[in-house]
């Protein structure tokens, strides 16, 4: 497929979620993932391979929204306090001060039930 097309799932997606869909371009998200950057630059912690890598994947600014919109990012990964290869999710919004949840504390305190 060119990577000029969309494919079926983009246009699903933009179809039936395009209300749900929140730019990421504003001030505060910008200053918001600006500040996330600056964090995992200055964190000895952190192999240089894995503060780039975060600075190019959308969990920077996942979190950086939640910050900039007092959001709660919803993630399967878990803090980790000797993390050095990844930044992770949980450990970035520590950082940030950032409340998240696992998906299944998430459908508990949406009251969700699966099935009958």
């Amino acid at each position: 497929m060119n990577s000029g097309q969309e494919d079926a799932l983009n246009k699903w997606a933009l179809s039936e979620f395009d209300r749900w869909f929140a730019s990421t371009e504003n001030e505060e998200v910008f200053e918001a993932y600006r500040e996330l950057i600056d964090w995992s630059i200055g964190e000895d912690q952190y192999h240089d391979y894995a503060k780039t890598e975060f600075a190019d994947v959308a969990d920077s600014w996942v979190v950086a929204f939640a910050k900039a919109y007092n959001c709660v990012v919803v993630t399967q990964e878990q803090y980790s306090r000797d993390a050095r290869k990844r930044i992770l999710i949980p450990n970035a919004c520590r950082a940030m001060g950032v409340d998240y949840m696992n998906t299944f504390e998430m459908l508990r305190k949406l009251n969700a039930s699966l099935g009958e």
